[in-house]
């Protein structure tokens, strides 16, 4: 979660955006390199960065108003 935050952040404030993540599974005692954009275009259903952004501050912002 940190690290789609942060990606949120860098966009916003148009600093450099991640390009590689290291995601690590201490349980497992394993690690996976990741392409961020890559990984966000999959999930996202081949959305831009923008768009992704924008999509994140919607949901961010419902929620903190449901509250």
């Amino acid at each position: 979660m940190y690290g789609i935050l942060k990606y949120a952040s860098s966009i916003e404030g148009e600093l450099d955006v991640w390009t590689d993540c290291l995601l690590l599974n201490p349980r497992r005692n394993s690690a996976f390199l990741v392409n961020f954009d890559k990984l966000l275009r999959s999930a996202s259903a081949s959305s831009g960065r923008v768009e992704v952004y924008e999509y994140l501050r919607f949901v961010f912002g419902h929620d903190l108003e449901r509250r």
